[in-house]
C-alpha cells in the first residue's frame, strides 16, 4: 500500500526542510497497525528523533491514509521499511 505512493514518500523527503538532504536514501522502519477493516490506526516511525520531526509526521500521516483489504482476526501490528528518495 505504501510502495503504490511513491511519489508522495518522495514528496515528504522533499517538502521537509532541513531533514531532505539527510533523509535521502535512508531506510526508515515504521509501526503499522492494520484494523480488520483495512484501515490503519496507527502509524509512527520506531526511531524517536525521525518521529518527532517534519519528515516523520509526514511519513506517519502517509501510512495512517493508507488502506489494506480488509481481513478477519485481530489487528496486525506489522513493520513497514520505507526508503526516503525525494529526487
Amino acid at each position: 500500500a505504501l510502495a503504490a505512493r511513491r511519489d508522495a514518500l518522495d514528496a515528504c523527503v522533499a517538502g521537509t526542510p532541513g531533514d531532505g538532504a539527510a533523509a535521502r536514501g535512508r531506510r526508515f522502519r515504521m509501526l503499522v497497525v492494520v484494523e480488520p477493516s483495512g484501515e490503519v490506526s496507527e502509524a509512527r516511525p520506531y526511531d524517536e528523533e525521525i518521529a518527532a520531526t517534519p519528515l516523520g509526521i509526514c511519513l506517519a500521516r502517509l501510512a495512517r491514509a493508507a488502506t489494506f483489504p480488509p481481513f478477519e482476526g485481530e489487528p496486525a501490528r506489522v513493520e513497514v521499511k520505507v526508503r526516503a528518495d525525494g529526487e
